[in-house]
């Protein structure tokens, strides 16, 4: 993990330098699959347990995830 204002280079060289180099390269597929569109929004509700730590009833989680993929 890293975060903050970093030289992007100096840190790939170094993840390079101190991990990477002890590995074998592999070449794998990685293309990428088109996956299918859907006609309309998909909507899901799930119970989650509340946090032990405060009041159950002032808890909200929502999660949402967006496919991107072009319509053909």
């Amino acid at each position: 993990m890293s975060y903050g204002d970093l030289d992007f280079t100096q840190h790939l060289q170094y993840i390079e330098e101190a991990a990477l180099k002890n590995f074998e390269r592999l070449d794998v597929p990685s293309e990428i699959i088109k996956e299918p569109g859907f006609s309309a929004p998909i909507s899901k509700e799930v119970k989650f347990m509340p946090d032990l730590m405060s009041e159950p009833e002032s808890q909200v989680k929502l999660g949402m995830t967006f496919l991107c993929n072009e319509m053909a």
